[in-house]
């Protein structure tokens, strides 16, 4: 991990360091007792059994996504950090705030792992392809959104999108539009969640980058960009 040199992964990357500690790996093997594809002596082993070909990676990875599927914390850290490095290239190649882009490709692989796991073969490059289709086309719709008006780092704190559209907008017509824009890709469902997180129960980015693997600074840069989606929402039913 730390050939990846960007404040995103310092999560991931911490908290691959506490799972390759003995202790730490051993209970998470006798977690695994009845997977015998993920049986290795270390995580760092497991990590490059990953990095094999298809045919090597598909059955642990299969077995990763299942359980990560059902909320087993080391099985997506082990996803995660086997997916970063390419999250990183991609990053790179595309120019920008790295450290955002990174950010954004792990968080949708996550959603994407624990949303729609792949089934059958090629695993990991299936779930490659669906974390960049939904990056792609959040990136577009944020552009479509910043293009048309102003984002919540303009607004007065009164003026709050989510708090605005809470207040003017029926609760069922703003399920319905959280659920279109998830849908169309212009947030997720975790960015909606830690925007309500953030200024409904007023959590601060710093807990929540702590719970997850982001940065604050990210997890400010997707609430506002949700933010400002929402803002939509607000002006069109003003």
């Amino acid at each position: 991990m730390t050939m990846f040199p960007t404040p995103a992964l310092a999560p991931l990357d911490a908290e691959v360091r506490r799972l390759s500690r003995p202790r730490a790996w051993a209970a998470v093997q006798a977690t695994w007792a009845d997977e015998p594809e993920l049986t290795c002596r270390t995580l760092a082993e497991l990590l490059l059994r990953l990095r094999g070909s298809g045919e090597v990676t598909d059955p642990p990875a299969l077995r990763l996504v299942a359980r990560a599927a059902q909320g087993d914390g080391a099985a997506l850290t082990v996803l995660l950090a086997t997916l970063a490095g390419v999250f990183v290239v991609v990053a790179r190649r595309r120019g920008g705030d790295v450290d955002a882009l990174v950010s954004d490709q792990l968080s949708l692989a996550a959603e994407v792992v624990t949303s729609s796991p792949p089934a059958g073969g090629h695993v990991l490059a299936v779930l490659v392809s669906r974390v960049h289709s939904r990056h792609r086309r959040l990136r577009h719709r944020s552009r479509l959104v910043a293009d048309g008006g102003d984002t919540l780092s303009r607004l007065a704190a009164p003026d709050d999108p989510v708090r605005l559209a809470m207040a003017r907008v029926e609760l069922s017509e703003l399920a319905g539009a959280v659920r279109r824009n998830i849908r169309a890709g212009a947030f997720t469902a975790d960015d909606w969640r830690r925007l309500v997180e953030l200024r409904v129960h007023e959590r601060t980015s710093a807990e929540l980058a702590a719970a997850e693997s982001m940065t604050a600074v990210a997890v400010r840069k997707r609430a506002q960009r949700t933010a400002a989606c929402l803002q939509a929402v607000v002006e069109d039913a003003a």
